[in-house]
Parts: C-alpha cells; sequence; structure tokens
C-alpha cells in the first residue's frame, strides 16, 4: 500500500484526533494524502451506495497504519492484512484513547475487531482504495483541462473590456483560490446563452440587443458576455456597430456541438468528486510545475 506511505507516520495523539474529527465531518485535506479521513471520503464519492460504518473504518486504518509488513513477505502491489504483523493490544489502545469508546470489542467468543478488520480487508483494502484515490488524483488535470479551454474564452471576452489585456491571465495560471470564483461566471455566462439562443430561434429573426436585455432581465454587461462567448462559438451574428444579433446560418450545428461540450464537461466535473475544483487546478498546477523542471 503502504500506509507507511502517508506523510503523517509518526503522528502524534492530537493529529490522530484530528484525523478521526475531519473522519466523522466528511473533511478532506490535500490531494495525496492518505490518511482515514481523505480514504474514507475518496471511497464514499466512488461508491455512493457503499454502507460502512466511520469508527470501524478508523478501527481498520489504525490497525493497519500501527502495523508491520511481516519478515520474509514480499513486496506486493496490494497489502492484505495477512501480511502484516499487527500490535492489537496497542492498537485498541489508541484507538480508545482517540474515540473515546472504551471497552467497545470487548465481547466472548472470537474478537470483535479481528472480523471487523478482516472482512473490512477482504471488501474494501486500504492499499487498493490508495490506488485507485492516487490515480484519480493523477487524472485530475486532464479532467480539468476541457473547462479550461471554456474558462479561457471567457477570459478573452472580459479582455476586451479592459485596456490592460494582461491584467487577464490565461486559464491555466489563474490561481487556484479565485478559480471558484471564475467558475461561477462561467455557470453563467453558459445559462444564459442558452436561453439567447432559445430566444432568437423562437423570434426566427435578427433582434436588437436591447430587446434580448429586456426579455431576459439582464443588464448589458451580462449579455456582453454571454453574446461574445455565442459570437466565438459560431453559433450568432454579433453587430456590433448597430447593435442587432441574429443566428448563424449554421447555427444548430454549433449549438448541438456546444450542448455536447457542456454536458461532457459537467461529467468531467463530476469525475472530479470528493476533490473540488479548486484541488483539481491546484494539481493541473502542480503537474505543470514537476513538467517544466525537467
Amino acid at each position: 500500500m503502504s500506509v507507511a506511505s502517508w506523510s503523517g507516520k509518526n503522528a502524534t495523539e492530537k493529529s490522530l484526533k484530528n484525523i478521526y474529527q475531519d473522519l466523522r465531518d466528511d473533511k478532506i485535506h490535500q490531494p495525496f494524502c492518505n490518511c482515514a479521513a481523505c480514504l474514507y471520503c475518496f471511497l464514499k464519492a466512488k461508491n455512493k451506495k457503499t454502507r460502512i460504518d466511520k469508527d470501524n473504518f478508523f478501527l481498520y486504518w489504525l490497525v493497519l497504519y500501527m502495523s508491520k509488513i511481516k519478515k520474509g513477505e514480499h513486496s506486493k502491489f496490494f497489502e492484505f492484512n495477512k501480511d502484516r504483523d499487527h500490535n492489537w493490544l496497542k492498537a485498541l489502545e489508541v484507538y480508545y484513547k482517540i474515540t473515546g469508546q472504551k471497552d467497545r470489542f470487548i465481547i466472548s467468543g472470537p474478537p470483535e475487531y479481528f472480523r471487523i478488520i478482516s472482512r473490512l480487508d477482504k471488501k474494501f483494502n486500504i492499499s487498493q482504495i490508495q490506488q485507485a484515490k492516487e490515480l484519480a488524483e493523477m487524472s485530475l488535470p486532464i479532467n480539468i483541462s476541457p473547462f479550461l479551454i471554456e474558462i479561457d474564452k471567457i477570459i478573452d471576452i472580459a479582455r476586451n473590456f479592459v485596456t490592460d489585456r494582461d491584467s487577464f491571465p490565461p486559464a491555466y495560471s489563474i490561481p487556484a483560490e479565485y478559480f471558484e470564483e471564475i467558475c461561477k461566471v462561467f455557470k453563467d455566462v453558459a445559462l444564459l446563452s442558452i436561453k439567447i439562443v432559445s430566444y432568437l430561434s423562437e423570434e426566427k429573426k435578427q433582434l436588437e440587443q436591447r430587446n434580448i436585455s429586456r426579455h431576459l432581465h439582464v443588464n448589458r454587461y451580462d449579455l456582453w458576455f454571454s453574446l461574445g462567448y455565442l459570437e466565438q462559438t459560431k453559433i450568432i451574428i454579433w453587430d456590433k456597430k448597430e447593435k442587432t444579433v441574429s443566428l448563424d446560418p449554421d447555427w444548430l450545428f454549433w449549438f448541438n456541438r456546444l450542448l455536447k461540450s457542456l454536458y461532457s464537461i459537467t461529467e468531467d466535473v463530476k469525475k472530479l468528486a470528493p476533490f473540488s475544483i479548486t484541488d483539481a487546478i491546484a494539481s493541473f498546477h502542480k503537474q505543470a510545475e514537476r513538467t517544466s523542471m525537467l
């Protein structure tokens, strides 16, 4: 797997308590973190119907975290519970201290904790979860790339409204903390663009900008962004001097193409879960930096 690859191998009691609380609160950390909270959120995001108790998962993760590969065992692509030596009493002691659940597993018969971990190990296996999570994290820039292309179109339109065009960098270099706001702008522009095309197709004639603005109840700046976007995608003919708008003769072809593109982007963004768009763009930056250093 190895759990030892988690950056907090020598975690303190405080850090383990933070991980447990984040697990309870469904919080995740930066990409490539393999703590219990991040692995659990990834598992649930990719398997929404999966039912797994958080406390049981934390115990499973903690037991592996505190274990060692058995002597003589060869390195494997996936490591299972049977491949490791465990200090069960110490792991349970730490688990009780972190969770405050004293004597949870003291029952008659075979140890309940052993059965729980063996069952989780066969059904989910933390090693496999971590591998799948790392592959998903490596593909974040790929999934976000089509979105960046569309965002660049919006940025290019914004450059027409300012004298300093360099004040709007390309989408791939936008700081991650500002990217969420840019995404909201793109969503608004895309939705308004679809409404404009729908209105133009209903009227079947050239329309003045002000008529479109009044009909859709939008201000001229929002309208300009959407008209600029539709012009870029070859769906409309926009006469800026006369302030009139009409559908391009081939508008239906380009409009269907746009809808398919937006649908594809929506699906790609869904694939990011449990990571956010901000995580994806941050990963894009990191991978670009590593590539430039080669």
